[in-house]
């Protein structure tokens, strides 16, 4: 009697563990198909007992996709995943729909049940390197207990892979978890599963996959003249010294500005020494890699002067111990500009001269010709002197005259009209250089010498004020007058309001 009580407690306690379900991720359709790369799918098999799956999870571990699962999985058969809606897998029916998109750079799957125990997982960071075709839209799929790349199987066996199959062993499932030395290195030998047509594909030796890097290089310290942006470039790399392709970086200026991108542009408004800080991350990995780098700017005053012009040609003179990049900047005179072509270059205490046949500009006895930055702020002049005020340019004429500027463009010879116009800019107030809302269409800045608003004939804000009630008074006279035209040509008959025939 003894005996039998303990076989049959054995019996209890180890059926559960040799009926165990052996669920797989078994195909991962990472790179969308040739019609739609966001049409994603991935497959379970169980090559055990059926299994209720409710409770389960699969996810990526970076957060997305994240799927809980529902419904059942029955012995030797699929569990098809399709990402937003039934028809991704056109003539297949999906046992469940999901959000959440793969990324093409990799992804680090796992399949966990209800208990959150571990059930698979697939390693398909760097890039997918196990698998998967994103040129010609193959599948990642797993075979007798490797991976191969081979066309698509959705709920039909995978590709046997043969001697030329692109293969990577399958990854097994760590020790304890819930499916441990039985469902990662399954090698699905049913009939029912494996079929018989094979993929003609070279065969690669993948090496063993190095310890993830991230490494990170913003460059050296700089030196760049005020309210000029400058460009600069991140040169980040992951293991084996290989470029990572990635935006993930971000860029503190120093100056209270941000930004992202492997690629930034920035211009330093005032003078200074600034800390630049820049940060990249590689989010993949748990925890993520991080690298930093820095870099001092040194932001230093325009010394930029128009040393002549006339109708003949303009002459701009660098006035500071280094070269200046003038590329972009706009000459304007009269009712023409210039745009300076990429890579004009000065060199220090170098003086050029611009010819009025390249430039097309009308350079008149009394025509100001002003010099502006790429971003708009005016940084010399011809006629006014350019005051610098700690850190702020600004523009005080000799006179009281309002240099005004509407110029035009020429480009091969065409002519592209632009009308400029600005906000003042006050030599004694300290207000900032005027900057342009457009660099195609500079905004020229209107130099004062400290006259007020009365004295150059601007209108006062009293008579903002009585222009604005004129408007009104006009609007409700019109409105009155259409209604009263409305009404008369109406008749009222036994209470009711009808149009009459004329």
């Amino acid at each position: 009697m003894r005996i039998y009580f303990f076989t049959l407690l054995s019996f209890f306690v180890w059926a559960p563990l040799l009926t165990h379900a052996k669920v797989v991720i078994n195909e991962v359709a990472w790179m969308g198909s040739a019609d739609d790369a966001n049409a994603e799918w991935l497959e379970l098999y169980n090559d055990g007992a059926a299994v209720e799956l409710t409770g389960w999870l699969l996810s990526a571990i970076d957060g997305q996709p994240a799927i809980a699962l529902e419904g059942t999985i029955e012995s030797q058969a699929y569990f098809l995943l399709e990402r937003t809606g039934d028809d991704t897998v056109p003539s297949v029916a999906a046992d469940e729909v999901y959000t959440g998109a793969l990324g093409n750079n990799g992804e680090i799957l796992e399949l966990r049940d209800a208990n959150n125990a571990l059930v698979d997982r697939v390693d398909g960071s760097d890039e997918w390197a196990i698998g998967g075709d994103n040129a010609l839209k193959y599948t990642l799929q797993r075979t007798q207990g490797r991976w191969v790349t081979a066309e698509p199987t959705p709920k039909q066996p995978n590709h046997v892979a043969d001697d030329s199959a692109v293969t990577v062993p399958a990854v097994t499932v760590p020790e304890g978890s819930a499916q441990a030395n039985s469902t990662s290195d399954t090698t699905h030998e049913s009939t029912a599963h494996v079929s018989t047509h094979t993929t003609k594909q070279k065969e690669i030796t993948l090496p063993p996959s190095p310890e993830p890097t991230l490494s990170l290089d913003a460059g050296p310290d700089t030196i760049v003249p005020v309210n000029v942006p400058h460009v600069w470039r991140a040169d980040v790399r992951k293991e084996g010294g290989k470029e990572l392709r990635t935006n993930l970086v971000s860029w503190n200026f120093g100056d209270g500005v941000t930004a992202t991108g492997k690629r930034v542009e920035h211009a330093y408004r005032y003078p200074g020494d600034y800390v630049v800080t820049v940060h990249a991350e590689r989010p993949l990995f748990r925890p993520p890699l991080n690298a930093e780098d820095r870099f001092v700017v040194h932001a230093i005053p325009l010394s930029l002067t128009i040393s002549h012009a006339d109708m003949h040609y303009v002459e701009l003179t660098n006035e500071s111990t280094y070269e200046l990049d003038l590329t972009s900047f706009t000459l304007a005179a009269g009712t023409t500009y210039f745009l300076l072509p990429d890579a004009t270059i000065i060199l220090p205490h170098a003086t050029v001269r611009f010819s009025a046949p390249v430039t097309k500009l009308v350079v008149l006895n009394a025509t100001i010709v002003g010099l502006f930055t790429p971003s708009g702020v005016l940084v010399a002049t011809s006629s006014a002197v350019v005051a610098q005020h700690g850190t702020t340019n600004h523009v005080a004429e000799s006179s009281s005259t309002t240099a005004v500027y509407a110029a035009s463009s020429t480009t091969n010879g065409q002519v592209t009209t632009a009308a400029f116009s600005g906000p003042r800019t006050d030599t004694v107030s300290g207000n900032p250089a005027p900057v342009a809302t457009n660099p195609q269409v500079a905004l020229v800045a209107q130099a004062y010498d400290g006259v007020d608003d009365t004295e150059r004939g601007e209108p006062t804000f009293a008579w903002y004020v009585v222009g604005l009630a004129t408007i009104i008074m006009t609007a409700l006279v019109a409105v009155f007058l259409i209604r009263r035209e409305q009404v008369a040509g109406q008749e009222v008959i036994e209470g009711f309001e009808i149009d009459s025939d004329e």
